[in-house]
């Protein structure tokens, strides 16, 4: 019986890293994935001044979750707009 428990054990503790892994970022900066499609978008647009908003956005939404990598990334924008 204590081997069935331990396997029981062992699938339960995969199943739940498995769920984990769903749950992470997807993205070549490893930001979370809202936060780097407003920045995947500004930077396709960085020619145009509508991307200078959405830095504001990005750098807004990432302050409010202190995320200091995506307010960095942020600020990247409006250096290459101009």
């Amino acid at each position: 019986m204590p081997i069935r428990l331990l396997r029981v054990i062992c699938l339960s503790v995969l199943a739940l890293a498995g769920s984990a892994a769903s749950v992470a970022q997807n993205n070549v900066y490893g930001i979370r994935d809202d936060l780097y499609r407003i920045y995947a978008n500004a930077t396709d647009n960085v020619n145009r001044p509508e991307c200078l908003e959405a830095a504001d956005s990005m750098y807004r939404m990432a302050r409010t979750m202190s995320d200091g990598k995506a307010m960095c990334l942020a600020q990247t924008i409006p250096v290459r707009y101009y």
